[in-house]
């Protein structure tokens, strides 16, 4: 039996929760843990509290899922607790296909109706969410979230942070610069440079976000 804790209480945390109890049976949800709660306690066998109470369960065994939606918010959660890739874990719904010769990193949730096919690698972190489709040879780096209905075609490269919004689709050979997003229902036919928002069908750049700073959390 897997010990899990979710470190994240909103709506992606409750498809996690609702994945590891009707599917995984060798998972064991033990802790629900969000700097909402200001103090620690236990209701039906699950731990609330802050974030922080993930190193009084770390020495039992217990492992981690960031499960925050929001890419940055999840990297700098990560980044803040600076633990090693070891203390963390995937979720790989039983409803999704995933070649053998997947590499995957560690804190990785991997939705229902998921299709990942040869010779892909995801990096750590990352969502690969209901019925998305990662065809041949495509990488996807750490903090990315590919959205409901996605479709990556073959050799794809994702850098660190992007966002396929829902429904979106990229062309094959593809690549889509770090913490760029693609919004829903685009079609992405030419490499997209980092740090910009792009729409429509061809997808065309909308805003530039390299100006926004992202503070870390305390």
């Amino acid at each position: 039996m897997e010990l899990i804790a979710l470190i994240g209480c909103g709506g992606h945390g409750k498809v996690i929760e609702h994945m590891a109890e009707k599917t995984f049976s060798e998972v064991k949800i033990v802790a629900k843990l969000d700097d909402v709660f200001t103090e620690r306690y236990v209701e039906d066998e699950i731990l609330y509290g802050p974030v922080n109470e993930i190193f009084r369960l770390l020495p039992y065994g217990v492992k981690i899922i960031v499960t925050i939606g929001d890419n940055r918010t999840r990297q700098r959660v990560v980044e803040r607790l600076g633990l090693y890739e070891g203390d963390y874990t995937n979720m790989i719904h039983s409803r999704s296909i995933v070649s053998d010769d997947v590499e995957i990193g560690k804190g990785n949730v991997i939705m229902p109706g998921v299709i990942i096919n040869p010779g892909v690698k995801i990096g750590n972190h990352c969502i690969m969410n209901s019925g998305s489709i990662v065809e041949h040879d495509s990488q996807v780096n750490d903090f990315s979230h590919i959205c409901p209905g996605t479709v990556m075609t073959g050799n794809v490269s994702l850098g660190e942070g992007v966002i396929l919004g829902a429904n979106s689709t990229i062309l094959p050979g593809l690549e889509i610069g770090k913490w760029s997003t693609i919004g829903a229902g685009s079609t992405v036919i030419h490499n997209m440079k980092e740090y910009i928002t792009a729409v429509g069908s061809p997808a065309m750049e909308v805003e530039n976000c390299k100006k926004y700073s992202y503070p870390p959390l305390i």
